[in-house]
């Protein structure tokens, strides 16, 4: 069975076109067949939403600090002393977690992790019952495990831009090929600065909001490749790939090998290859220059019903290290010291004041909240991110924060009208981004 980002036409007619019949028709085809496989979109429990939980323990992530020029490499080796899954507290780096069922928005779907419980191998396994424990170190690597019997992503965002304005820029990464299910896979995002979604996705899911305005992006195929795309005006284009051959075929599955995945990018050609196999995937010009020459960076694995197909056993983890980046351009990331707020509200403290030029950025979902950054005297609505589709409870939101910014309040405020649950809302995943 074809993966959910592979199925029907990939172009996304932004909402101030009119979009042909045909388009329409087959838009409306893809939503119905994702609304028909889908297992857990009909829940009706309410999620009693209740207090936050962070694992206090800190990380030891090596990272190689980008100091003298403005634009230099980045590497990221996630080592350190790991006699235990360790969740993943790393300050330069952001994490988004999003569960599409009200009912997992506090408490996730159980999944067994590849590592036991003494951080043993695979097969070994240990059992994930919270949000902090699906991004985890382990043996020196990083890993990150979603089951979602609805729709499920894991975004992790380091705080460098890969930079090619002057020419072509390299991202590398180690990644494992190990597959329990073709509906549990990868994306790399690279988008810019203020475009940038917190939880990107492909243009017919049943879930979020779409892609970014302007991106390019490399996916997982249903048959383990990895297949470039570009984004512009939200409209996804495909490029030439190698994406029907198996895979496995020519590199053997392995959840303790990592194989390493180099995207060469500039403004008018991408390359992705996998060098330790002399195997290119993906080598192709761009239809059209790109209109932006720096890009966050997202790694992002992706649940939809993982145990739904012939032969999947199940939700999958990935095995994530040595990340290098070259040249990249460093930005601020700090993030909250709560994962949510819900209810009647809260407030989130961030490690550091906001620089200049910070802005806000989080998920809510159910309600479009408000904030204050003075204590609660002023409130103002949560300013949302620039998206293509919002036919969902989800909303992704980017908004100026003044500088010396320590702390938020958040409220609900408009409700979502077409959303059935009355009070039930979250917003999470907060941090204050700067450059």
């Amino acid at each position: 069975m074809a993966q959910p980002s592979n199925i029907a036409a990939r172009v996304l007619v932004p909402r101030h076109r009119i979009p042909p019949l045909h388009a329409v028709l087959a838009r409306a085809f893809a939503i119905a067949w994702f609304t028909a496989t889908s297992v857990g979109c009909a829940r009706d429990a309410s999620p009693a939403l209740g207090p936050d939980l962070t694992d206090p323990r800190g990380d030891t992530t090596t990272q190689a600090p980008a100091t003298g020029t403005p634009s230099r490499p980045a590497s990221w080796s996630f080592t350190g002393p790991t006699p235990s899954p360790v969740p993943f507290n790393e300050p330069g780096w952001d994490v988004q977690i999003h569960s599409r069922d009200r009912d997992t928005w506090l408490t996730p779907q159980p999944v067994d992790a590849h590592h036991a419980a003494d951080c043993g191998p695979h097969p070994g396994t240990h059992a994930i019952t919270r949000y902090e424990q699906m991004v985890f170190r382990c043996r020196d690597h990083l890993m990150t495990s979603i089951r979602a019997d609805g729709y499920g992503v894991v975004v992790l965002t380091p705080d460098r831009l890969l930079d090619w304005s002057a020419g072509e820029a390299v991202l590398r990464f180690d990644v494992s090929t190990f597959r329990s299910s073709s509906r549990d896979w990868i994306k790399v995002w690279l988008s810019p600065f203020n475009a940038q979604l917190p939880v990107p996705t492909g243009a017919f899911v049943p879930d979020l909001n779409g892609p970014p305005e302007d991106a390019v992006f490399v996916e997982m195929t249903a048959n383990g490749n990895l297949c470039a795309r570009v984004v512009r005006d939200f409209v996804i284009s495909e490029l030439p790939c190698d994406g029907w051959r198996d895979l496995a075929e020519r590199v053997p599955p392995s959840a303790t090998a990592r194989t390493t995945v180099e995207i060469r990018l500039s403004r008018t050609h991408v390359r992705v290859a996998l060098p330790q196999h002399d195997i290119v995937l993906a080598d192709a010009d761009f239809p059209a220059p790109l209109r932006f020459a720096q890009g966050v960076i997202q790694f992002a694995h992706y649940s939809y019903t993982p145990g739904k197909c012939d032969g999947c056993t199940g939700a999958n983890t990935w095995h994530w290290d040595e990340v290098h980046a070259t040249p990249s351009v460093p930005f601020t990331i700090i993030r909250a010291d709560r994962r949510h707020v819900d209810g009647a509200g809260g407030e989130v403290r961030f490690a550091a004041p906001a620089p200049r030029n910070a802005s806000l950025r989080f998920v809510a979902a159910g309600v479009a909240p408000e904030v204050s950054f003075d204590g609660g005297t002023q409130w103002m609505p949560a300013r949302p991110q620039r998206i293509s589709k919002d036919a969902d409870p989800v909303r992704q939101y980017w908004m100026p924060v003044p500088q010396g910014t320590d702390r938020v309040a958040i409220r609900p405020g408009a409700r979502i009208t077409w959303w059935p649950h009355g009070e039930v809302w979250i917003a999470r995943d907060f941090a204050l981004w700067a450059r």
